[in-house]
């Protein structure tokens, strides 16, 4: 299969992971990774404005139109870390993968008829998306997913995306037009689906997802291996959190708003998976199995002890990496949002 170039941008903090995977291996191998911090973007969309919640319609982007663009710049130093990254590699060879995360990517959940062909349902949904928040989305910009409830969850794009800008400046670096980009992912929705997979909830479980990054942190609900709930993105991270009673708040209004009365199980992720942080959670939500992603399912062999000590910062990126293959493989059917001028 293809080897993978998956990148996860969020805010100023962009990850990378390198991965390869052999058709008769149930392995994902993992060769490089790099964390590098962006300077900030200049954009047209307020972050504020992007918070969502797949239980009703809070997507409140209203008077954003199809011209809004999210634009970003790598200052020299981050460009030259990954670089160093991707050094001696034939990146022609390789696919580029990016995942998206608010303010870059937006859910809207459908409350229409639903046709019994793709295409007519998603102009169906674009149309209930310029209706009712004034938004001309491009169908190849837009795909869904079917949630626990049975509800259609659709995801979309708006404009230029700096993650895509980022895959180009990496190719004029070396002296290429582009590189192969065949999918966008979103974070919330491939993370949701490594997870499900790697920890086999029963099926009437309520579960979830706690990843911390540096400056953000989502919570991501399921029931059973689907989604249910996203929460709206958190702006606390590892780089302004100074207690973790202030994600047990935030948890217990999102459950109110997903219909989530009790938790059976939450893992957690990203850039803190820490002891601290597990037996809190234990101690506020004392009847749910309180637990990290362990990660036997990869070969780390390439990376160094420090990096696989710390691999869950890069679990993003790997469920990407997992999420496209698995579609290869024709195991499950995931989003690809990428637009026409890619």
């Amino acid at each position: 299969m293809k080897p993978l170039v998956c990148l996860y941008c969020e805010g100023n903090d962009t990850k990378l992971a390198v991965v390869s995977k052999e058709k008769d291996s149930s392995k994902i191998k993992v060769l490089r990774t790099v964390s590098a911090s962006i300077l900030p973007s200049s954009t047209d969309l307020e972050a504020d404005a992007t918070g969502i919640s797949v239980e009703g319609d809070s997507l409140d982007i209203d008077g954003i139109d199809e011209t809004a663009s999210i634009e970003g710049d790598l200052d020299s130093s981050s460009l030259s870390e990954i670089n160093e990254a991707l050094k001696d590699l034939n990146l022609s060879k390789y696919s580029f993968v990016p995942a998206l995360a608010e303010p870059a990517i937006y859910y809207h959940q459908f409350e229409g008829q639903r046709p019994s062909k793709d295409a007519k349902l998603k102009q169906e949904i674009v149309n209930e998306i310029l209706d009712s928040k004034n938004i001309n989305v491009d169908k190849a910009s837009l795909d869904y997913i079917e949630l626990a409830d049975k509800s259609l969850l659709s995801v979309f794009i708006v404009g230029e995306v700096s993650c895509i800008s980022l895959v180009n400046s990496i190719a004029q670096q070396h002296n290429k037009r582009h590189y192969q980009i065949p999918t966008i992912k979103s974070s919330d929705l491939s993370l949701a689906y490594y997870v499900a997979k790697r920890k086999k909830f029963f099926p009437d479980d309520n579960s979830l997802i706690v990843y911390i990054g540096k400056e953000y942190s989502k919570l991501i609900f399921l029931q059973g291996r689907k989604l249910k709930h996203i929460g709206t993105t958190l702006d606390i991270g590892t780089q302004n959190l100074h207690t973790y009673d202030v994600y047990f708040s935030k948890i217990l209004l999102e459950m109110e708003n997903g219909g989530i009365s009790s938790l059976d199980n939450i893992v957690v992720c990203g850039e803190d998976d820490s002891e601290n942080l597990i037996l809190s959670f234990y101690g506020t939500f004392p009847e749910a199995n309180v637990s990290r992603l362990v990660f036997d399912d990869l070969d780390l062999s390439e990376l160094d002890e420090e990096t696989r000590e710390d691999f869950s910062t890069f679990t993003i990126p790997i469920s990407v990496a997992a999420d496209y293959y698995d579609e290869q493989q024709q195991e499950h059917q995931g989003i690809n949002v990428l637009p026409k001028y890619v």
